[in-house]
């Protein structure tokens, strides 16, 4: 069903900032302004009011499309997790992020497949090429993503029609775990290895993340949430130029994953800085800034409770 656009204000009259202030000052009834503004945990001012930004806008999604609802498919059944991720797309989420036992992002839970036959399973009935995929398996990373496309092969399907991101995260896994296999050093060529491989396979979509959930996760402010995201960013378009893939092919196969609390006006202003940030990285090298960021957002585990189901979700 369909009609036409209405505009939320389109019936009050416009309001000017005088107006509100003075409106405002008359409520404060002589306390200071400035007792309704207050400190992030990163001691950035935030204001009550703010005006429409000047410059131009950061690039988006592509062609201003919707957002791709991701439900979970986390259970250690096989059986369960077809289920539920069935329920989910009945429901209307429009993509699964497949989350392996022993993945960081797992807490504690995590679908169990370790063949072929119990990723069929675990996807019975699941159409992968008209929905998005998104795989986390932490260090069994490329072999999880390896699994699916072979699942997409047996069916029938090209890799090159799935909506699916890699998800190679090297950095995330060890800011999670505390654990590398090598270095740094020589991870780097491996991960760019892999990410060739799986281009060579025809995967579309993007093949690292830089995921900053593992640093919100254990504490970290929304500027520290950036700031990881961007270095890992950076070391992966690092890496994937060392071994002389295309820069501007490179930066847009890298997407990036934040953590969001209920706090959505500081988790919107979040989305835009990186956008910008992510676009003067790409300014820096001479590409092109409006390319899009493919961009995951997942409520922040460490502001949901076992104890209490009745919370606001």
């Amino acid at each position: 069903m369909s009609g036409p656009e209405i505009g939320l204000a389109s019936g009050f009259a416009a309001v000017s900032v005088d107006a509100w202030k003075k409106a405002v000052a008359t409520a404060l009834k002589g306390k200071p302004f400035e007792v309704l503004e207050s400190k992030s945990a990163d001691g950035i001012v935030i204001k009550p009011l703010y005006a429409r930004a000047p410059g131009a806008v950061v690039s988006g999604r592509p062609g201003a499309a919707p957002w791709t609802v991701t439900t979970r498919v986390d259970h250690p059944s096989p059986a369960a997790a077809t289920a539920l991720a069935l329920e989910d797309l009945a429901g209307g989420a429009s993509g699964l992020a497949l989350v392996f036992k022993g993945a960081p992002t797992a807490y504690g839970s995590g679908l169990v497949a370790p063949t072929l036959a119990d990723l069929d399973r675990a996807l019975a009935d699941v159409m992968l090429d008209v929905i998005s995929l998104k795989v986390e398996a932490g260090a069994a990373q490329p072999a999880a993503v390896a699994m699916l496309l072979a699942l997409a092969e047996k069916r029938g399907l090209d890799p090159a029609t799935l909506d699916l991101s890699a998800g190679l995260d090297p950095l995330g896994t060890l800011a999670a775990t505390g654990k590398f296999a090598a270095s740094w050093a020589e991870t780097a060529p491996r991960f760019a290895a892999t990410a060739a491989t799986f281009a060579r396979r025809g995967l579309k979509g993007p093949v690292a993340l830089a995921d900053a959930r593992p640093w919100a996760g254990a504490g970290a402010t929304e500027v520290e949430e950036l700031a990881a995201a961007l270095a890992t960013g950076v070391a992966y378009l690092k890496a994937l130029g060392d071994a002389d893939a295309d820069l501007a092919e490179a930066a847009g196969r890298i997407a990036f994953a934040l953590s969001y609390d209920a706090d959505q006006f500081m988790g919107v202003a979040k989305t835009r800085a990186l956008r910008r940030l992510w676009a003067r990285v790409r300014e820096t090298l001479g590409l092109s800034t409006a390319v899009p960021v493919a961009l995951h957002g997942e409520t922040s585990w460490r502001m949901t409770t076992s104890l209490d189901p009745w919370v606001n979700m």
